[in-house]
């Protein structure tokens, strides 16, 4: 067996590393769905939907990111599909649930941002990546539990993200088919 000298070695894993690191700046990760919800102290709630626009391409984890530049050159009406086809895939798979009350269908608005609920502004840098977030404002005060639940046919996994009065609650990945530990509220939004 021949030895290979430290400096041999040294140049392989150079060469190796130099050519797997360009190709990782290709791969996009695989779109997941938050669902963050805010129950303030008196008695209301936001819950957000972020829905990245690869999630309707046949291939999301090859689908470039839509970035900012690619925004601004779109056409009202793609714009508007955009939101169309969000709307749909919400209330196709993800279930949001209160007790008393049975499943929500809230009217969301919706706007694009950047990840994690970012306004987008004119500073904003041409390879931002733009996700559309659907948001409601809602009257909670008489919910005592509050669950979100995953459809059978959802592609991606569902982040429930949960705070009550400033404080966040431990995190909740959903796979398809599958439900959010139950929030109970009986007590978190009275004080």
């Amino acid at each position: 067996m021949s030895k290979v000298s430290p400096i041999a070695m040294t140049v392989r894993v150079v060469l190796v590393v130099s050519i797997l690191i360009p190709l990782g700046a290709f791969a996009h990760p695989i779109p997941d769905i938050p669902v963050r919800s805010f129950f303030d102290s008196d008695g209301g709630a936001t819950i957000q939907v972020e829905v990245d626009p690869r999630c309707f391409a046949p291939d999301p984890l090859n689908e470039p990111y839509l970035v900012t530049a690619a925004l601004q050159s779109m056409e009202v009406e793609e714009k508007a599909q955009l939101f169309s086809r969000t709307k749909g895939f919400i209330a196709r798979l993800i279930t949001l649930r209160t007790a008393p009350g049975g499943p929500l269908q809230p009217a969301f608005d919706l706007r694009f941002t950047a990840f994690g609920d970012e306004e987008l502004t004119a500073g904003s840098p041409d390879s931002t990546p733009v996700v559309i977030t659907a948001e409601c404002k809602i009257d909670a005060s008489d919910w005592e539990e509050y669950q979100v639940a995953s459809g059978k046919e959802m592609p991606f996994s569902v982040q429930v993200i949960n705070v009550v009065k400033g404080e966040r609650q431990p995190l909740n990945v959903l796979f398809p088919g599958e439900e959010s530990q139950v929030l109970d509220l009986q007590d978190g939004l009275r004080d």
